[in-house]
């Protein structure tokens, strides 16, 4: 998991699960989701994926409905939400530049020792 700010600095990184965890496990697991109250101050929340549920600290843009209807302010919000969000995308576009080795994992994980070498690879 990456937290970035809107400079696209990193400021909190967190490793250790295996690609296929679900975004809001890894979330709710994190020494970040346990610290809310020291790590944000009022007013300070994460925009995340749809994968997390919207919380006072997590904010996730609106699902399609299953009508397929969306407001226009839930369009609107959605907008302005992915177009704040793709800072991360960006982030993390940059260390995978900056760092070749993590565009790609040239071992198969198949127990706890391969896993290991997978969280500790540079």
């Amino acid at each position: 998991m990456v937290v970035c700010d809107d400079k696209r600095k990193i400021r909190y990184m967190l490793i250790g699960f295996c690609g296929s965890a679900h975004d809001m496990r890894v979330y709710s697991n994190s020494p970040m989701a346990r610290q809310v109250s020291k790590l944000f101050s009022p007013g300070e929340y994460l925009l995340a994926d749809s994968a997390y549920t919207t919380s006072t600290h997590t904010i996730a843009y609106y699902k399609e409905p299953a009508a397929g209807v969306v407001s226009a302010n839930n369009e609107r919000f959605n907008f302005y939400h992915s177009s704040t969000r793709i800072k991360i995308e960006h982030t993390i576009g940059i260390s995978k530049g900056h760092f070749p080795s993590l565009q790609s994992l040239g071992i198969q994980i198949h127990d706890k020792q391969t896993h290991r070498t997978a969280v500790e690879w540079t």
